[in-house]
């Protein structure tokens, strides 16, 4: 299935594009072909879109996913709540915060960067990381440079936290990121 905001994404690909446009170091999203990053982003919207957030949303079949929501949270950088509100309509899939915008993209950035080491390590197909050729020496990365890729990572978890339920004794950090899309 395509990308299809609203459907199975919280932003579009042009979105994205403009997002990391003036980021620096971002050749692994720049490198990657429109099928990743599609991938990528549909992906990142399956993953964020399964955990426990706060508030009560009203999928539809026609809007399916759990953002928009009516929730109100605690926003650090104002210093007091604030409230969302499920926008949807017959018409429209309604409004996606710009943080769950931006943890889509950085997460499917991650997604980009590490997957192949991830189905790597989870195949049980180290890569290769010195090979000699005198006697005959070959020695394997067994580390994939990933302390626990079942986590989000932090800087994505950090944009996120704040809508999180609390009244769940779960936490977002649980949540299992690889696969596909």
């Amino acid at each position: 299935m395509a990308l299809q905001e609203g459907i199975n994404s919280f932003v579009t690909i042009q979105e994205a594009e403009a997002y990391f446009y003036n980021r620096l170091n971002q050749t692994s999203w720049d490198s990657a072909t429109d099928e990743t990053v599609e991938r990528a982003l549909v992906t990142a919207t399956g993953i964020l879109d399964n955990l426990d957030w706060g508030g009560e949303a009203v999928p539809t079949t026609l809007y399916p996913l759990s953002w928009p929501r009516d929730i109100t949270y605690w926003n650090t950088k104002s210093g007091g709540y604030e409230t969302l509100v499920d926008d949807r309509s017959t018409t429209s899939y309604g409004t996606f915060p710009e943080d769950i915008k931006k943890a889509t993209y950085e997460l499917a950035l991650h997604l980009i960067k590490n997957m192949s080491t991830i189905e790597d390590q989870s195949s049980g197909s180290p890569r290769l990381k010195d090979l000699s050729v005198g006697s005959v020496s070959m020695t394997f990365d067994l580390g994939s440079g990933i302390t626990n890729f079942k986590e989000l990572p932090d800087h994505i978890q950090s944009i996120i936290v704040k809508f999180d339920n609390p009244a769940s004794s779960a936490t977002n950090r649980g949540v299992k990121v690889s696969g596909g899309a």
